[in-house]
């Protein structure tokens, strides 16, 4: 996989859970900012600080099966620029027993730019068997409950500072521009699609934020592995 194009400006957060027996789970957000870039020890207390509006905001509806393991804020403006993590091992506090590691709560994002395919979207592990209103969905109250547990979780994060710069927005990073056609083999091979990478990575500012009824699905993690 070549390298991902620089995204001037905008600061990566990774959120990784073990979920079960699975280790490798993650969640990664996006922030512009402006002013003067975070240097190491600046993102190392972004994560920190990160961590901390995790454990305000979405632990609380995450069960004990679920713990936050590590935050990593990048600078990715470029290769150089500034990178900090933050080890952490806390434990969801929602009571209620456990659902399947599979199951997570979708957030579906608006953004500004209309493009063909899936649009922004981030899965959390959340929920417990009280959530549900029936194997498909969750209840009505629950839904609200995630939505304002990370709509909280995200405008604590956001709310990072350092000395010379701040975050002013939360939005997605688009690194494809198109996508080609390519024959393997020739004349007669299957053709594959290969995605065209931008020269500099795309940011969309999200306007809307919406937790989806439906339970949603990482089907990857029920084998506990990627």
């Amino acid at each position: 996989m070549p390298k991902l194009p620089d995204v001037p400006q905008v600061l990566q957060f990774k959120y990784r859970w073990t979920v079960g027996l699975d280790t490798t789970c993650f969640t990664t957000l996006h922030f512009h900012y402006t002013g003067t870039p975070p240097s190491n020890s600046d993102c190392i207390q972004l994560a920190t600080h990160a961590a901390n509006a995790v454990l305000s905001g979405v632990h609380s509806q995450q069960g004990p099966w679920v713990t936050l393991t590590q935050i990593t804020c990048t600078d990715l403006s470029s290769d150089s620029s500034g990178t900090g993590v933050h080890p952490v091992s806390s434990t969801g506090t929602a009571v209620g027993g456990q659902l399947p590691a599979s199951a997570s709560v979708l957030m579906n994002y608006l953004i500004q730019r209309r493009y063909r395919g899936g649009k922004p979207r981030t899965y959390w592990p959340m929920g417990t068997d009280t959530d549900l209103q029936d194997p498909q969905t969750w209840k009505p109250a629950s839904v609200t409950a995630f939505q304002n547990a990370i709509q909280d979780t995200l405008l604590n994060t956001q709310n990072g500072t350092w000395a010379g710069g701040a975050m002013d927005s939360f939005g997605s990073v688009s690194y494809v521009e198109d996508h080609k056609w390519s024959q393997v083999n020739p004349p007669d091979g299957p053709w594959k699609s290969y995605p065209v990478y931008r020269a500099v990575g795309e940011y969309d500012q999200i306007s809307t934020s919406t937790v989806n009824p439906r339970v949603g699905t990482q089907r990857r993690r029920i084998t506990g592995k990627r």
